[in-house]
Protein backbone atom coordinates (compact mmCIF):
# COMPACT_ATOMS: atom_id res chain seq x y z
CA UNK A 1 0.00 0.00 0.00
CA UNK A 2 2.40 2.43 0.80
CA UNK A 3 4.10 2.18 -2.90
CA UNK A 4 0.85 3.35 -4.45
CA UNK A 5 0.51 6.21 -2.08
CA UNK A 6 3.78 7.28 -0.40
CA UNK A 7 3.98 9.74 2.06
CA UNK A 8 2.79 13.12 1.29
CA UNK A 9 6.16 14.67 2.63
CA UNK A 10 9.14 12.39 3.12
CA UNK A 11 11.71 13.11 5.62
CA UNK A 12 15.15 13.09 4.29
CA UNK A 13 16.09 9.63 4.64
CA UNK A 14 13.22 8.53 2.93
CA UNK A 15 13.69 11.01 -0.43
CA UNK A 16 15.38 8.41 -2.04
CA UNK A 17 13.06 5.62 -1.45
CA UNK A 18 9.87 7.86 -2.33
CA UNK A 19 11.56 9.21 -5.73
CA UNK A 20 11.65 5.07 -6.40
CA UNK A 21 8.62 4.72 -5.83
CA UNK A 22 7.23 7.47 -8.08
CA UNK A 23 9.68 5.76 -10.73
CA UNK A 24 8.20 2.28 -10.30
CA UNK A 25 4.65 3.60 -10.36
CA UNK A 26 5.23 5.58 -13.20
CA UNK A 27 6.84 2.65 -15.60
CA UNK A 28 4.36 0.02 -14.17
CA UNK A 29 1.56 2.63 -15.19
CA UNK A 30 3.25 2.84 -18.75
CA UNK A 31 3.54 -0.79 -19.14
CA UNK A 32 -0.07 -1.57 -18.11
CA UNK A 33 -1.55 1.34 -20.77
CA UNK A 34 1.00 -0.25 -23.61
CA UNK A 35 -0.07 -3.80 -22.91
CA UNK A 36 -3.78 -2.37 -22.79
CA UNK A 37 -3.34 -1.19 -25.71
CA UNK A 38 -2.03 -4.66 -27.57
CA UNK A 39 -4.90 -6.64 -25.87
CA UNK A 40 -7.48 -4.26 -27.08
CA UNK A 41 -5.91 -4.08 -30.20
CA UNK A 42 -5.84 -7.61 -30.33
CA UNK A 43 -9.38 -8.52 -29.23
CA UNK A 44 -10.69 -6.50 -31.91
CA UNK A 45 -8.90 -8.16 -34.88
CA UNK A 46 -9.72 -11.32 -33.30
CA UNK A 47 -13.79 -10.39 -33.21
CA UNK A 48 -13.84 -8.91 -36.73
CA UNK A 49 -13.78 -12.21 -38.80
CA UNK A 50 -16.95 -12.86 -37.45
CA UNK A 51 -18.99 -10.37 -38.72
CA UNK A 52 -18.41 -10.55 -42.94
CA UNK A 53 -18.45 -7.44 -44.09
CA UNK A 54 -21.41 -6.88 -46.68
CA UNK A 55 -21.47 -5.67 -50.06
CA UNK A 56 -20.01 -1.74 -49.74
CA UNK A 57 -20.21 0.65 -52.57
CA UNK A 58 -16.50 2.11 -53.30
CA UNK A 59 -17.45 5.68 -52.21
CA UNK A 60 -18.76 4.63 -48.75
CA UNK A 61 -15.52 2.03 -48.61
CA UNK A 62 -13.30 4.98 -49.22
CA UNK A 63 -15.29 7.17 -46.96
CA UNK A 64 -14.87 4.38 -43.94
CA UNK A 65 -10.93 3.94 -44.80
CA UNK A 66 -10.29 7.79 -44.36
CA UNK A 67 -12.66 7.79 -40.56
CA UNK A 68 -10.31 4.48 -39.85
CA UNK A 69 -7.17 6.54 -40.65
CA UNK A 70 -8.79 9.62 -38.81
CA UNK A 71 -9.88 7.53 -35.91
CA UNK A 72 -6.22 5.60 -36.22
CA UNK A 73 -4.47 9.28 -35.32
CA UNK A 74 -6.33 10.34 -32.99
CA UNK A 75 -5.87 7.07 -31.01
CA UNK A 76 -2.09 7.39 -31.67
CA UNK A 77 -2.16 10.92 -29.66
CA UNK A 78 -4.03 9.92 -26.71
CA UNK A 79 -2.03 7.42 -26.30
CA UNK A 80 1.00 9.35 -26.77
CA UNK A 81 -0.86 12.02 -24.15
CA UNK A 82 -1.29 9.00 -22.07
CA UNK A 83 2.17 7.83 -21.63
CA UNK A 84 3.20 11.60 -21.12
CA UNK A 85 0.65 11.54 -18.66
CA UNK A 86 2.09 8.65 -16.53
CA UNK A 87 5.16 10.37 -16.01
CA UNK A 88 3.72 13.01 -13.15
CA UNK A 89 1.75 11.56 -10.13
CA UNK A 90 -1.68 10.59 -10.85
CA UNK A 91 -4.42 8.81 -8.91
CA UNK A 92 -5.77 5.07 -9.15
CA UNK A 93 -9.07 6.62 -10.60
CA UNK A 94 -7.47 8.56 -13.31
CA UNK A 95 -5.09 6.15 -14.07
CA UNK A 96 -7.72 3.69 -14.89
CA UNK A 97 -9.89 5.82 -16.71
CA UNK A 98 -7.19 6.65 -19.37
CA UNK A 99 -6.07 3.25 -19.96
CA UNK A 100 -9.96 2.05 -20.42
CA UNK A 101 -10.51 5.35 -22.57
CA UNK A 102 -7.44 4.68 -24.90
CA UNK A 103 -8.31 0.75 -25.05
CA UNK A 104 -11.74 1.62 -26.30
CA UNK A 105 -10.36 3.94 -29.09
CA UNK A 106 -7.75 1.56 -30.27
CA UNK A 107 -10.24 -1.58 -30.17
CA UNK A 108 -12.96 1.18 -32.04
CA UNK A 109 -10.32 1.84 -34.26
CA UNK A 110 -9.56 -1.43 -35.32
CA UNK A 111 -13.14 -2.70 -36.09
CA UNK A 112 -14.06 -0.24 -38.21
CA UNK A 113 -10.62 -0.32 -39.96
CA UNK A 114 -12.04 -3.87 -40.29
CA UNK A 115 -14.97 -3.17 -41.92
CA UNK A 116 -17.05 -4.91 -39.39
CA UNK A 117 -19.63 -4.55 -36.45
CA UNK A 118 -18.51 -0.51 -37.45
CA UNK A 119 -22.30 0.34 -35.36
CA UNK A 120 -20.33 -0.98 -31.84
CA UNK A 121 -16.82 0.18 -33.21
CA UNK A 122 -18.21 3.66 -33.39
CA UNK A 123 -20.02 3.60 -29.92
CA UNK A 124 -16.80 2.28 -28.50
CA UNK A 125 -14.64 4.59 -29.81
CA UNK A 126 -16.75 7.60 -29.02
CA UNK A 127 -17.00 6.05 -25.42
CA UNK A 128 -13.66 5.67 -25.24
CA UNK A 129 -13.00 9.36 -26.23
CA UNK A 130 -15.59 11.02 -24.03
CA UNK A 131 -14.84 9.20 -21.21
CA UNK A 132 -11.07 10.16 -21.87
CA UNK A 133 -12.46 13.89 -21.88
CA UNK A 134 -14.25 13.25 -18.56
CA UNK A 135 -11.40 11.72 -16.68
CA UNK A 136 -8.63 14.62 -18.29
CA UNK A 137 -11.45 17.21 -16.74
CA UNK A 138 -11.38 15.71 -13.41
CA UNK A 139 -7.88 15.10 -13.21
CA UNK A 140 -6.18 17.35 -10.61
CA UNK A 141 -3.73 17.64 -12.92
CA UNK A 142 -4.70 19.91 -15.58
CA UNK A 143 -7.18 22.21 -12.82
CA UNK A 144 -6.95 25.40 -14.07
CA UNK A 145 -7.65 26.60 -9.86
CA UNK A 146 -4.47 24.06 -8.57
CA UNK A 147 -2.00 26.64 -7.47
CA UNK A 148 1.80 26.21 -9.96
CA UNK A 149 3.42 23.58 -7.99
CA UNK A 150 6.35 24.45 -5.49
CA UNK A 151 10.10 23.17 -6.54
CA UNK A 152 10.45 20.41 -4.37
CA UNK A 153 7.27 19.06 -5.49
CA UNK A 154 8.47 19.33 -9.42
CA UNK A 155 12.30 18.31 -8.26
CA UNK A 156 9.91 14.58 -7.01
CA UNK A 157 7.66 14.56 -9.90
CA UNK A 158 10.36 14.47 -11.79
CA UNK A 159 12.19 11.41 -11.50
CA UNK A 160 11.52 9.74 -14.11
CA UNK A 161 11.10 12.17 -17.00
CA UNK A 162 13.72 10.33 -19.90
CA UNK A 163 12.45 6.72 -19.93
Amino acid sequence: MSALFPPSKPSSRYRHTHAHDLRSRSSMLRVALVSNLFAAGLAAAAVAPLAAPADIEPELLVLLHGMALVKAAIAIAAAGLGLWRFGWPVSTAAAIGYVAGIGCLVAGTVLIASLSFIVVAAVLFHFGLFGLLIVAWRDDRFSPNDPAPRPDELARANVDRHW
